[in-house]
């Protein structure tokens, strides 16, 4: 019963609830000086010199948070509708940088190997956060109008919005800067994938989006705990394990240096709502690869 658009929520019995959502991430945007309401003739707008085809609009998108729980309560988040608008941008450059499957399996890999510690840290409203370099206009979001001097109003946008045309470049560009500024190396083989070695050991960072993949060891996780500490210049962030990384089931025992990778949970969610019955499976047990060698061993992996 989860609404899809706008005009479901009208037809919800939860109307109210979905509403308080929507209000609620509008007054959070704004409160981080995402965005502006402005009138069509302030000057910012006039200067543009947009045409009407050229202003685009923000659709609604609707979830349930905490669904596992009795607390589940709706949310609501805007999103760039790119249909809406003729732009010579491409439409499909709206995602953030991604590390190859390659190096995250190596650094789960060498992970198990040492014995490190090895955790997630999701980065909280990451493209809502980020600063654009020009101003982005769209009309103010349906069941949501707003007026200035009796007229529709349109929003001006400062950061980005999920769908935004080089949304996920600013948001990788932003990372990028941060993760230097801490000390830590590109790597030059995957460019979304850092390191830094100090006096208090290591840290292997590689990045997916706003999810950042950790392997890390030093005494006591000092190195991680600093990292922790200067990441909250980036923005709010989420301590995860590893488990659903990627929507990859994972095990991990820093005592017995085990990790197990299941990779098939997903569809078999899929296979039980729909009541799909198939005949057989693979599962890799580890994330390990034929081209990476056992430290431990000598020989391939696999």
């Amino acid at each position: 019963d989860l609404p899809r658009s706008w005009l479901d929520v009208t037809k919800h019995e939860r109307r109210a609830h979905f509403e308080i959502a929507m209000d609620s991430f509008l007054d959070k945007t704004r409160g981080v000086q995402g965005f502006e309401y402005v009138a069509y003739d302030d000057p910012r707008i006039v200067a543009l010199n947009l045409s009407p085809k050229e202003i685009a609009r923000v659709l609604w998108v609707f979830k349930y948070k905490d669904v596992q729980l009795a607390t589940a309560r709706e949310a609501a988040r805007l999103v760039f509708d790119n249909s809406s608008v003729n732009s010579k941008e491409d439409p499909d450059d709206v995602q953030s940088g991604v590390c190859m499957p390659l190096t995250w399996r190596t650094l789960l890999h060498l992970g198990a190997v040492l014995g490190a510690t090895i955790v997630r840290r999701d980065i909280v409203n990451a493209h809502q956060t980020t600063k654009m370099e020009e101003y982005r206009v769209t009309h103010t979001p349906p069941g949501r109008p707003i007026r200035i001097d009796g007229k529709h109003a349109l929003m001006l946008w400062f950061n980005f919005l999920n769908g935004m045309p080089k949304a996920g470049r600013g948001w990788s560009k932003r990372v990028h800067v941060h993760l230097l500024e801490f000390g830590m190396h590109q790597l030059i083989q995957d460019p979304y994938t850092y390191v830094i070695v100090t006096e208090l050991g290591f840290l292997w960072l590689a990045c997916v989006g706003d999810d950042f993949l950790i392997v890390t060891q030093s005494k006591g996780d000092a190195l991680l705990a600093k990292f922790d500490e200067d990441l909250k210049r980036l923005g709010q962030s989420k301590q995860f394990g590893i488990d659903g990384f990627l929507n990859y089931e994972i095990a991990y025992s820093v005592i017995t240096r085990q990790l197990t990778l299941r990779c098939t949970f997903r569809i078999e969610e899929m296979m039980r709502e729909h009541d799909m019955a198939y005949m057989d499976k693979k599962m890799p047990d580890t994330p390990w690869h034929p081209q990476i060698k056992d430290l431990r061993l000598g020989e391939p992996a696999l």
